[in-house]
Formats: C-alpha cells, structure tokens, sequence
C-alpha cells in the first residue's frame, strides 16, 4: 500500500494483495488502515485512479464508500495523468478517478427528506422573488459532478438578462441544490433549513441575473 500526501491531497496510490492472500480481508483491512491514518492527519478527502470496469478496483472502491468524481485539476493531477500515459496504463481499458471523504456529516438526511426540506423553503420564499420564474426547475443531487463538498448550488441555463432569442420549445433551466455539500456544512437542521434558504436565494438570483450587491439592496439576502 503506497499514499501520497501533498498539501490538502492524500491520495492512494496503490493497494495490494498477494494473490495467495486473497479473499481473506487484507485489502479491505488495508484499505480501512489507510483511509483512517489519512483522517487522523486531518485530510478532508482521500482519491485513487482505478480500472473502472475490474470487478476487484472501481467496484471494490465503491461498495468501501468512494465515488468517481472528475479528476481535479492542479500540478498533482496532471502530473500524475502524465505518468499513467507514459507507463500505458490506459491502454489497458478505461480509469477512473474517486474519492471519498473522511469527514462524515453531522446530520443524516437522506435524500427523499432534503427534497422535501428544499420544497418547504422553497414555499417560504417571498411571491415577489418566484412569481416571474418561468422554465425552470429545482433539482436535487448529491454532489457536483466533481465529487467535491464546496459547491452547495448551480444555477445551469442562462440568465434573464443575457438572453436573447431566448422562447417556447427550450429545454428548461435548472437550479441545483446538492445534498451532501449542504450536510457537510450544517451541524443542526435549523442551520440547513437556513443555507437551503440561503442557497435557494443566490441560485434564483442568478436566473435574474442579479449579483450579490443587488441582493443586499433588494432586501433578498
């Protein structure tokens, strides 16, 4: 087992089994070993690039709680893309990138219960901020496309007052909120009911194309 540290990075580089030692539990103990030595020097998140489609790599990963995620971006990354190329790794069948935190959430909200949080705030919001929302929809997700904990909203369409031949027949805009980056970051429900608030207001703001000086003067934040 080999775990680069740099900076805010710990990433696994490799974990393996003598084949004469498989199936008895090593790489998960392994495994367990690494991810807890990495959370006890205070990494917040730990990555891997991995065979997507080998039963023992990508699957093993995912049912000990990592997730593929895109590849972040930095000297690190490309650095280490640049030595799986020149070793041909690739050539071998897709890789994928995970990663998995090791900060667990003080909250347990599932996702069926955030949706319903974010459909309650969003009933709360004054008529005058979503009287004039027209084709587009709230959508929840557990985390950008990324993987990361940092982005607790997106707003994907274009904005009022950018458009221009902008009518009937487009698909509809989306505003996004995502489950887990809220949970990270909320240690009471109170505490997520108001950032779901808080994250509902700048995402709607967004589709009016209002920034976040406007906001303060409108009264919305």
């Amino acid at each position: 087992m080999h775990v680069i540290t740099a900076e805010e990075i710990a990433h696994l580089e490799q974990l393996s089994v003598h084949p004469h030692n498989e199936r008895r539990g090593h790489g998960t103990a392994l495994l367990q070993a690494a991810v807890d030595e990495a959370a006890r020097r205070g990494f917040a998140h730990m990555t891997l690039r991995t065979y997507q489609d080998v039963p023992w790599n990508a699957p093993f990963y995912e049912r000990h709680g990592f997730v593929g995620c895109a590849t972040p971006p930095g000297d690190f990354f490309e650095a280490l893309m640049t030595e799986e190329r020149r070793h041909g790794l690739s050539d071998l069948g897709p890789r994928i990138t995970m990663r998995v935190d090791l900060t667990p959430p003080a909250l347990n909200i599932d996702a069926e219960a955030f949706e319903a949080m974010v459909v309650e705030e969003l009933d709360r919001l004054p008529d005058e901020m979503v009287k004039d929302l027209e084709n587009v929809v709230f959508v929840v997700e557990d985390r950008p496309e990324d993987g990361s904990l940092d982005l607790l909203g997106l707003y994907d369409g274009l904005a009022l007052t950018e458009r221009g031949g902008y009518g009937m027949g487009e698909l509809p805009d989306r505003i996004v909120l995502y489950r887990e980056p809220h949970l990270a970051q909320c240690a009471t429900e109170e505490e997520l009911r108001d950032e779901i608030h808080t994250t509902l207001v700048h995402e709607i703001a967004h589709y009016f194309g209002i920034d976040d000086e406007q906001l303060h003067e409108m009264g919305w934040a």
